[in-house]
């Protein structure tokens, strides 16, 4: 059996982790083009309906990706606020 190495999985954990605030970087760059084009369109900062599939369609990928429906919901809640307050600023910005 191989001999698993707790410094070495902790360090896969880290990449991953780095990894993630990666794409998380590449997210937020994308909502803040849509904040904009909500500012020259007059569009409100935040689409109830857009969230309504954001979370059902993050359900549904949680589900096949063995994760907890749950949490995954609870962080997409946490990001959708955070790009809601990123659209308002824009939308408030001269």
């Amino acid at each position: 059996m191989k001999k698993i190495n707790l410094t070495k999985l902790r360090e896969k954990i880290d990449t991953t982790d780095e990894d993630l605030m990666k794409v998380l970087a590449k997210r937020f760059a994308v909502t803040k083009m849509v904040g904009e084009y909500k500012k020259t369109h007059n569009l409100k900062a935040c689409a109830k309906n857009r969230e309504e599939q954001v979370f059902k369609q993050r359900t549904i990928w949680a589900k096949e990706h063995h994760l907890n429906p749950i949490l995954i919901k609870q962080l997409f809640a946490t990001i959708i606020k955070e790009v809601r307050k990123n659209h308002r600023k824009i939308k408030n910005s001269e």
